[in-house]
């Protein structure tokens, strides 16, 4: 199977450089369009397949990760998620991808939540810090955005594979 990686080279077909400063600093958009190459590199989620005879998915962890995170954010279903990836240009320029991108199958983000949940931790060193670990970005940034928005808790239980009764 292949691995799956991120664009080195955009086209001119860029959404991060169309969406220009309607990507507003305060939103949850503008730091996953402008560092989540830093918080989701191409290697992410590989402690999930280690073990697997299989691989892993030829979809980049950045478009992976920042679809699952922004699906937690506006509660969408996979369906409804997959749908955004491919048509709204704020969820394009976060996952990397180019106008007019086709997204993946909605069961890919099921087996993804599956491996993360299996994995007895998605820890890994934060690039910026040796002492702060992904994850712990992640939860910032979204907990940050999201507390105002009132999803804190469906993302929360998203990263952690958890669900609340």
């Amino acid at each position: 199977m292949a691995l799956g990686s991120s664009q080195v080279q955009q086209r001119f077909e860029n959404p991060r450089e169309i969406l220009g400063d309607r990507l507003r600093e305060g939103s949850i958009y503008r730091p996953l369009a402008d560092h989540g190459h830093e918080m989701f590199p191409n290697d992410y989620f590989a402690n999930c397949y280690t073990d697997s005879a299989k691989g892993r998915p030829t979809i980049p962890a950045r478009v992976m990760a920042t679809v699952m995170v922004l699906q937690a954010f506006e509660g969408f279903s996979d369906r409804e998620a997959c749908d955004r990836l491919e048509v709204d240009l704020r969820w394009q320029a976060d996952g990397g991808v180019d106008t007019g991108c086709v997204a993946f199958h909605p069961t890919a983000l099921v087996g993804q939540r599956t491996c993360v949940r299996s994995t007895p931790s998605i820890v890994e060193p934060c690039r910026w810090s040796d002492a702060t670990d992904l994850r712990w970005v992640v939860l910032r940034l979204i907990n940050e955005t999201a507390r105002h928005a009132g999803h804190a808790d469906a993302t929360r239980e998203l990263l952690e594979g958890i669900t609340g009764e």
